[in-house]
């Protein structure tokens, strides 16, 4: 379990992670809510999580993930 909420992750700090989620093998539960996550960073998420098959839950909540980033979720 990972939790990253309320600190200010943005765009950048969405593309490292993304990075690191692609080769993540462990862990289950992230929680970036409450941060500063548009739409764009949602979409690299996504195309990060198709290649990472152990993540069970994530939550975006209170972040700034709009249709086009709840359309990408739902592809997963």
């Amino acid at each position: 379990k990972l939790v990253i909420k309320f600190n200010n992750v943005g765009s950048d700090d969405v593309i490292l992670l993304s990075q690191a989620l692609m080769l993540n093998r462990t862990l289950t539960k992230l929680d970036l809510s409450y941060n500063h996550i548009e739409y764009i960073s949602v979409i690299i998420l996504c195309k990060a999580l198709y290649a990472n098959t152990t993540l069970e839950k994530l939550n975006l909540g209170y972040n700034e993930v709009g249709d086009k980033g709840a359309v990408a979720l739902s592809k997963l």
